[in-house]
């Protein structure tokens, strides 16, 4: 790997890790299920085996999703699974867990309309518009049964990446929040 591309996947790792350091913004949280199948049957769960990158893309890949942010995430998610009665299984659990992580530049216009200002206050008015440039981080949290290598249920969650450097207890305190949030509907209500 060049030292441009090893550039470019540390920017996008740190840029990721800052969407976990988020603590003022909001996190839009949503989840989906299979709705034929019966949570309660799953006990154990174990984590989906890594890639191997095989092409620069798949290792920049690798890069965004590894390192400490990836323990961080496992030992968050694992910890919510075990509260939620699921216990780790280092093989062969009846779910497997797949996290995906990514994040986007957006751009947010708000168009105030034309404003008509008052001549003492120094103008005459013109058309008033916010540009808010962002990084948007997502984190997707995949359960997939084991033994149909079906996906049975997905929670997201993704808001606004914050730059602001933390300590490491500081961002396993945030992760924890983020993972939290989209695990809350995990089980699924029975109908």
């Amino acid at each position: 790997m060049t030292s441009i591309s090893r550039w470019i996947s540390t920017l996008v790792t740190i840029a990721l890790l800052a969407f976990f350091l988020s603590g003022c913004s909001t996190i839009s949280v949503n989840y989906d299920y299979d709705t034929t199948t019966n949570f309660n049957q799953y006990k154990t769960f174990s984590w989906a085996p890594d890639k191997t990158a095989t092409t620069p893309q798949d290792a920049n890949q690798a890069i965004q999703g590894g390192g400490l942010l990836s323990q961080r995430i496992r030992k968050s998610v694992g910890n919510q699974l075990e509260i939620k009665g699921l216990s780790h299984a280092e093989n062969n659990g009846d779910i497997l867990v797949v996290i995906h992580l990514g994040s986007q530049d957006k751009i947010q216009v708000t168009n105030w309309g034309y404003n008509y200002s008052n001549y003492y206050w120094g103008g005459f008015g013109g058309r008033q518009m916010d540009v808010y440039q962002y990084t948007e981080g997502r984190l997707i949290i995949d359960l997939v049964d084991s033994k149909s290598m079906e996906l049975i249920w997905r929670g997201t969650g993704s808001g606004a990446v914050d730059n602001r450097q933390q300590s490491p207890d500081e961002i396993q305190r945030r992760i924890d929040d983020v993972v939290a949030q989209i695990m809350v509907n995990y089980p699924p209500p029975l109908p």
